[in-house]
């Protein structure tokens, strides 16, 4: 009905019909008229009365039927054109001496035809008005649920974030107990997407909204709220005790390894907690806070939990403010290298540096390497650092082997979201490329940790960059409990022994033990074996005696500039 109101009030507006709606009807009008008179005689006498009647209601019929063409509807249109040949028909009559019952006949059947029509056409359009209405509002009704929900979970979105915790701090206030609100970030779903796809990624994340789902309660809501990021509404709860029982929950389902399409997945979860009404009062504090402990969880290594408190909220916005400066650094250009020697234990001779990151703030001064590095992995900083790195160290050794014939190497570290970039080995081969660097040059190194987290993906990375003629390292190696069967089977050239074990050294039985076996565990993989952090000539000769191949620390040199380095090797090499 609405819609039919809708169209009178604008069929003023609309264009005039085409010809053959009113133009065909005048001149169907006009040969009604002709025939009229051509077969019946006019009469002797006319009632000027009703002559005027009849016409002026005619007229009348006929700037209404105007409108009714503008309606567009067919049978209403069809209708009203019978009635307008009764009214013509009864017109006609006071000029003419037909048979009065044949013309009442006549001008009744017309009425009768066009009323059914009108009403029929009223009918039908009433019908489809309604049809058109339920598949306006099924319509609508998905819009929405499009706007306010995940379409590849299903789970709300962040713009029922607001809505659905406003809800629950009211239900909290009136119940008198706790709100906990946790943010949750995936650690490692952007490695996962890079390295199997979207496609695994997209089921990594369903995977994930149905493990959540499984571990809160029935009236806790689970949202997802952006790409790797979810979170909880946790109802009903008396302390923040039950709030870190579901975080450790999730943490350990999500940890669960997995196979997904045939591939091996391992995926962790940070979890920031904050709790209504004790952390705040609103929904926009609320929001706040759990960002914080999220931020906090990230910093402490990621796959954990923080509750948040107070103090860490001036801390993430000196870390906030800190990123900012490692941003502008890596575009000022006030990252710089030094490059530490590694002497080859059966010439005597320096024969690899490797490089290392350094970064005197303009304000906090030289800033620990294991601050700003943490800080560049949590923020995706690390991927144009990393190549930064590789490009200035592959230019540098490149550039000394000018000045000198001896063999030289340079080792690079990656980090375990530069390890994890789907084309690592191909970004390599293009620096390599663009310095004019031999690749075996260049070692890269990893640590023992990021190679047993996920083996099958790293021994495809590790073969690729073997196949190019990088060599490999093992950076820490004694630390990751290692198995001697995946060691045998990876493309390595060397491994590293961990600093903490030559800190001991000769001191402690156990350190002494762990480090010769690992020397003889090398040797017996066809691996060379480099000792770093030897700061004393004890752990010098130590190391020597058991046959290590390098060594590398304060006793032989601490880091260097790059023309002093350059020096060194002249001198040394």
């Amino acid at each position: 009905m609405l819609s039919m109101l809708h169209k009178l009030r604008h069929a003023h507006l609309s264009p005039l019909p085409p010809w053959p709606s009113a133009g065909g009807l005048a001149l169907l009008a006009l040969f009604i008229i002709l025939f009229w008179f051509l077969t019946f005689p006019l009469k002797q006498g006319f009632d000027l009365n009703n002559i005027i009647l009849e016409t002026v209601v005619l007229v009348v019929a006929l700037v209404a039927h105007a409108f009714i063409l503008r309606l567009g509807i067919t049978l209403l249109t069809g209708g009203w054109g019978l009635l307008l040949g009764s009214l013509l028909l009864g017109l006609l009559g006071e000029f003419t001496q037909e048979s009065r019952q044949w013309s009442t006949l006549v001008e009744r059947i017309l009425e009768i035809l066009g009323l059914a029509l009108i009403a029929f056409g009223f009918y039908r359009s009433q019908r489809l008005l309604q049809t058109q209405l339920k598949k306006t509002q099924a319509k609508e009704t998905r819009s929405r649920h499009l706007a306010q929900y995940d379409a590849l979970t299903g789970l709300p979105n962040r713009i029922l974030l607001q809505d659905r915790l406003a809800q629950s701090m009211a239900e909290t206030l009136h119940s008198r107990q706790q709100l906990a609100l946790l943010f949750l970030d995936l650690d490692r779903f952007k490695d996962i997407n890079d390295s199997f796809g979207h496609e695994i990624g997209d089921a990594e994340l369903i995977r994930v909204a149905g493990v959540l789902h499984g571990c809160v309660g029935p009236t806790d809501t689970v949202l997802r709220i952006g790409g790797d990021e979810f979170a909880i509404i946790q109802t009903h709860i008396l302390d923040a005790d039950e709030a870190a029982l579901l975080a450790q929950r999730i943490l350990g389902a999500i940890a669960e390894p997995h196979r997904l399409q045939g591939h091996k997945i391992h995926n962790n979860v940070s979890i920031g907690i904050t709790l209504f009404p004790s952390d705040a009062p609103t929904a926009k504090q609320l929001l706040k806070n759990a960002d914080i402990a999220l931020y906090h969880a990230k910093h402490e290594g990621r796959n954990n939990y923080q509750l948040y408190m107070p103090d860490i909220n001036a801390r993430a916005h000196s870390r906030v403010a800190l990123a900012k400066d490692l941003q502008s650094a890596l575009e000022s250009g006030d990252l710089h290298l030094q490059f530490q020697p590694q002497l080859d234990l059966t010439s005597g001779r320096t024969v690899s540096f490797e490089a290392l990151l350094r970064w005197r703030h303009p304000q906090h001064g030289m800033l620990a390497r294991q601050t700003f590095i943490r800080l560049a992995e949590e923020t995706g900083l690390i991927i144009p650092i990393g190549a930064w790195v590789l490009e200035i160290a592959c230019q540098t050794c490149f550039s000394w082997q000018q000045f000198h014939s001896g063999p030289l190497q340079v080792a690079v570290n990656l980090s375990p979201r530069q390890f994890r970039q789907p084309d690592l080995a191909g970004g390599i081969a293009a620096i390599l490329e663009r310095t004019g660097l031999s690749p075996p040059s260049l070692e890269v190194e990893i640590t023992e940790g990021l190679l047993i987290e996920d083996m099958d993906s790293a021994l495809k990375t590790l073969q690729s960059l073997s196949t190019l003629g990088v060599r490999i390292s093992v950076d820490d190696f004694g630390t990751g409990h290692s198995s001697l069967t995946y060691l045998k089977h990876l493309p390595l050239d060397s491994i590293k022994i961990d600093r903490s074990f030559i800190h001991d050294i000769p001191e402690e039985i156990e350190s002494r033990a762990i480090t010769k076996a690992i020397i003889a565990l090398g040797h017996s993989l066809n691996l060379e074996v480099v000792a770093e952090g030897v700061e004393t000539q004890e752990q010098f000769l130590y190391l020597q005696e058991y046959g290590c191949d390098r060594v590398q620390g304060y006793f032989i040199s601490k880091p260097l500039n790059a023309p002093r380095a350059q020096k060194w090797w002249q001198e040394k090499g």
